[in-house]
């Protein structure tokens, strides 16, 4: 196996490109070294001849000066002796005297021409010499030893490229893998930065790498700061419910005494129209218990149920219960997988789908098309870490308008209570509609985003834990019948305990009540024997409800607890459900509601 080094991309690359710049440069150099070699050898061969026609002058010069042509043949044929010529010629005056050339000879690059002096008179030229060196002798001269010199260049080349390649690598390369190795290991959120290679603190690379952790600097701060903004919103919204939630609290108990009363009134009522006047209260009371269960919601204070909730069967019951006022021209297409639960409370679930729901039919106005879909999708890592959610199964539930889309102000505030865009009379919002969806979600452990671009439309992106409860059968029907039996009502509130007490004697059961929850425990341990239910409140002073009911089931477990409350605060509730709680009663309730709770609990005749 290579070592680490070499098994990086770009050191490869770079060698490569090293080395082949080298091999070219060896090529060229290959060729220079021939060129160089051929015109050392035809300098050489031209020095030859020069030193051989000196030799053959005088001859040369005499044959010419009297015109002999036999002498000039011997002297033209005693220099073709020689292998560096292909041809000589020997000339007097205007003629030619001797000529002669070398079987199958190859012309030289140039003709070298001789002049010959007479013998007795210097100056006076009487002829010359005109020779043709042998190119092919040439090059048998230089293939002697030019693939010599060739093989000493090429290997020169490679010795440099190569030491060079290493060099680059060595002093280049490394430093940079070094720093790409490590920076693929940061996370700029944990202060990590890059160390700069020794020995390269003033040059380039180190330069580089004091760039990238000033970059890395740059995106810890900007990490801090969206940290710190997603923490200040979250505290925000955090506090907003909290007062929602005890503004709603206070205000479920005043409604729990007005519809508890009017109940009780209509009840003894046989005047119509004193019946229509109370029903009148009842309504009001009923629409500002729906507001109040919106509070709760947005403070995550109002999941008072746990069952497994078909997402898909909810989506179409949304479908139809809101398609009717839809406009003709508004399209809705839906994409759902079937199978898939989430554990939770059925109306909330139905409240999330409708709100989101309204608001994008809203938003397009009439025309457009609404988007639906769900799936079941595996969040981990990142993904997950970004929502604020543990890795696990969920299932995402999108919704999604072609209406006119958000700015990022407007993102900004979307969940906060009493937030609103619709401002005209035909539209006017409470502002509680996506502030509840939040809540809800929140309260069932998942998380909701929103993604939107002016004249893009928006979608909302929900993703709840996929469920793990088996879906319940369909509940028998009760009729409500006379009651049997006493309840103890554990209250603390004097208004509420005193009209519990009412409604429980107008339906025919006998009733003990205790003013908190010590006062509770000390009454079920001196008459739980007698007793047949419990009506306890869930937040009250010297015992809370959740403590007062493992001192209950310490004392005797057989007797069924009811939880009443305006708060349903989900861990208390959840926890006492879990330890045997028999049911839960949220306020304010209406007579029939608590005949029901004590008819599921076994008081029925």
């Amino acid at each position: 196996m290579p070592p680490p080094l070499l098994r990086s991309s770009l050191v490869l690359r770079t060698a490569l490109l090293v080395l082949g710049v080298a091999l070219g440069i060896g090529l060229l150099a290959n060729e220079i070294v021939a060129r160089f070699a051929a015109g050392y050898e035809s300098a050489r061969a031209q020095d030859r001849i020069r030193g051989l026609l000196t030799v053959v002058e005088p001859s040369a010069s005499a044959a010419c000066f009297v015109g002999d042509r036999r002498l000039a043949e011997e002297t033209a044929l005693g220099l073709l002796k020689s292998p560096s010529l292909g041809s000589v010629e020997i000339r007097a005056g205007e003629g030619v005297l001797a000529h002669a050339q070398r079987p199958g000879w190859a012309r030289g690059e140039k003709e070298i021409v001789h002049p010959l002096d007479s013998p007795f008179t210097k100056g006076v030229v009487v002829g010359e010499i005109r020779v043709t060196p042998d190119a092919d002798e040439a090059a048998r001269q230089v293939s002697r030893y030019v693939w010599a010199l060739r093989g000493i260049v090429f290997l020169l080349a490679i010795v440099m490229g190569t030491a060079l390649a290493l060099t680059v690598m060595r002093t280049v390369i490394q430093p940079i893998k070094m720093m790409s190795d490590r920076l693929n290991g940061l996370d700029a959120s944990r202060g990590l930065r890059l160390e700069i290679p020794p020995g390269h603190e003033s040059d380039e690379i180190g330069r580089l790498a004091w760039n990238i952790n000033e970059a890395l600097s740059a995106v810890e701060e900007q990490h801090h700061l969206e940290q710190e903004v997603q923490q200040a919103q979250a505290q925000k919204i955090s506090s907003l419910g909290s007062l929602a939630g005890g503004v709603a609290h206070d205000f479920n108990n005043m409604l729990a005494g007005i519809m508890g009363h009017a109940d009780l009134l209509l009840a003894d009522e046989q005047d119509p129209k004193r019946q229509k006047r109370i029903n009148a209260i009842l309504g009001a009371a009923t629409r500002s218990s729906e507001l109040t269960s919106k509070l709760l919601a947005f403070g995550r204070r109002g999941k008072h149920r746990k069952e497994a909730v078909d997402l898909s069967a909810a989506v179409r019951e949304c479908l139809a219960l809101i398609q009717p006022s839809m406009h003709a021209d508004l399209r809705v297409d839906t994409r759902l997988e079937d199978g898939l639960y989430v554990d939770g409370d059925p109306s909330q679930i139905q409240q999330v789908l409708v709100n989101l729901c309204i608001n994008a039919t809203e938003a397009m106005q009439g025309k457009g098309r609404l988007t639906i879909t769900s799936r079941r999708v595996e969040l981990g890592g990142a993904a997950a870490t970004a929502m604020k959610l543990p890795p696990g199964a969920y299932i995402e539930l999108r919704v999604s308008d072609t209406g006119p889309g958000m700015d990022e102000a407007t993102l900004q505030r979307i969940f906060e209570p009493f937030f609103t865009t619709k401002t005209t009379k035909e539209h006017m919002g409470t502002g509680l509609g996506l502030s509840t969806v939040y809540g809800i979600v929140g309260a069932h452990h998942g998380a909701i985003d929103v993604a939107s671009l002016i004249g893009s439309g928006s979608t909302f992106m929900v993703h709840l834990p996929l469920g793990s409860l088996l879906p319940e059968g369909p509940r028998p029907e009760h009729t409500p019948g006379n009651g049997k039996g006493t309840v103890l009502v554990v209250e603390d509130e004097p208004a509420l305990r005193e009209l519990a007490q009412a409604i429980l004697e107008s339906l025919g059961y006998g009733v003990e009540t205790a003013e908190d929850g010590r006062a509770g425990v000390a009454a079920y341990r001196a008459s739980h024997r007698q007793l047949h239910a419990v009506l306890l409140d869930l937040k009250m002073p010297n015992l809370g409800g959740r403590d007062a009911f493992h001192q209950m089931r310490r004392i005797d477990a057989s007797i069924p607890v009811i939880i009443c409350t305006g708060f349903g605060e989900n861990e208390e509730v959840q926890d006492i459900l879990n330890h045997g709680g028999a049911g839960l009663l949220h306020k304010p309730y209406r007579v029939i509601q608590l005949s029901e709770a004590l008819e599921r609990v076994g008081m029925r005749v």
